[in-house]
């Protein structure tokens, strides 16, 4: 899953993304490792999403926070994770 959204809050090995179509994600990283990232920045990430509930607040493990600019290149990245497979 591929996600884009604001960081609202930063945690012990876990963020909260608030993305504004989709809702709130608590977010913790690939091998406990943690991006350069700040409160209020609009990042755009890729994990796997394992649970959610009906508030709108969901859980995505093993996310990695990706580059991306444009949809070009989400697309490319998304077409490099499947050729691993």
């Amino acid at each position: 899953m591929i996600l884009q959204g604001f960081v609202m809050h930063i945690g012990k090995g876990q963020t909260l993304i608030s993305c504004p179509t989709s809702g709130r994600f608590d977010v913790k990283w690939k091998d406990n490792t943690f991006p350069d990232i700040k409160l209020g920045d609009y990042i755009t990430l890729t994990g796997k999403l394992v649970t959610f509930d009906l508030g709108r607040s969901f859980v995505v493990v093993r996310a990695e926070l990706m580059k991306a600019k444009s949809l070009k290149e989400v697309k490319k990245f998304i077409q490099e994770r499947m050729a691993e497979k």
